[in-house]
């Protein structure tokens, strides 16, 4: 798992975690070990361009479907 991956997990999971604080979000990412293009993106906050330096899918679907018995409606 990537840096970035990581960084981004522990702050989506951290209670105290306040997306609100530029600074303090601006401080966490200056402290990752991660390519200058990465930092970028993650202080633009730029998904977009984070998910094409990572290699990530262009599109995710999910689909959801209602379990169902033995029985038809």
């Amino acid at each position: 798992m990537s840096d970035v991956i990581r960084f981004l997990e522990a702050q989506g999971a951290s209670p105290g975690f306040n997306p609100a604080s530029r600074q303090a979000y601006v401080d966490a990412v200056d402290t990752l070990a991660i390519d200058e293009p990465q930092r970028q993106a993650l202080h633009a906050r730029d998904a977009d361009a984070l998910n094409a330096l990572l290699g990530g899918r262009d599109r995710m679907c999910c689909i959801v479907m209602r379990y169902q018995t033995g029985e038809s409606r």
